[in-house]
């Protein structure tokens, strides 16, 4: 049963990042289309997705002062690449570090924006808000900009490929040696996060991705059918 949970949980954040990579790019061409200018589109752009944003490098901020790693002047304003047709929201610049800390710095944002959105939506649960009209279009907002902007882009996870690569290695040695960690060798206490518990939270977990999970499917398709309308030219004046 916990297999079956944890496969679900995990089926859904990944549905979740599909969604929220395509609903964030058409929503950027739904501006693009309607301003025709880059700057601007990615200026209104970054204008809805702002406080998402700033959740997301603040993310980065707070891990890597925690870790120890220097960082400076956390930037807001979007950059379009030409090259690849990409959009960057915004970008917090950190020191040089080792690969562990390098990768708990890129995935923060996904931490901190996966609890929020466990934490806000368990408050409104708990606290019967769901049935009000103003808190619910606050928190369907909140998840919003959570979800589409919690995951962490190519350039925060450089440490990812070079960690697990080395605990592959680990491991193949720790196996192929047959070396002994005293660290490894204890046995985990049961008592400590019993499986009902468990079950239970990971239960509650995967009720909790299903609203930003429809919020966005919803989304996705509204924007993919204004997409798909003609554009209708203005008729000349004579």
């Amino acid at each position: 049963m916990i297999k079956l949970y944890l496969a679900f949980l995990l089926v859904e954040i990944i549905v979740i990042y599909l969604l929220s990579r395509s609903l964030t790019s058409k929503i950027f061409l739904l501006l693009y289309r309607s301003t025709k200018n880059k700057q601007k589109s990615a200026l209104l752009f970054a204008l809805i997705f702002l406080p998402g944003t700033f959740i997301h490098e603040s993310a980065h901020f707070l891990a890597a002062l925690f870790l120890l790693v220097p960082v400076w002047q956390m930037e807001l304003v979007p950059q379009f690449d030409e090259k690849t047709q990409s959009l960057k929201l915004g970008s917090i610049p950190i020191g040089k570090t080792d690969m562990v800390r390098r990768f708990l710095i890129g995935v923060a944002p996904f931490i901190l924006g996966t609890s929020l959105v466990f934490f806000f939506l368990q408050f409104a649960i708990d606290n019967q808000l769901l049935t009000q009209p103003l808190p619910v279009a606050i928190l369907t907002l909140f998840l919003f900009q959570i979800t589409n902007t919690m995951f962490s882009s190519k350039e925060d996870l450089h440490g990812f490929i070079e960690l697990t690569t080395l605990l592959l290695v680990l491991y193949l040695v720790w196996i192929l040696l047959r070396i002994k960690f005293p660290i490894l060798d204890f046995k985990f206490n049961l008592d400590i996060i019993p499986p009902g518990k468990f079950i239970e939270f990971l239960k509650t977990a995967t009720v909790l991705l299903l609203p930003p999970l429809i919020l966005d499917l919803l989304l996705l398709t509204l924007t993919s059918s204004l997409l798909n309308r003609p554009i209708r030219e203005r008729p000349l004046l004579p």
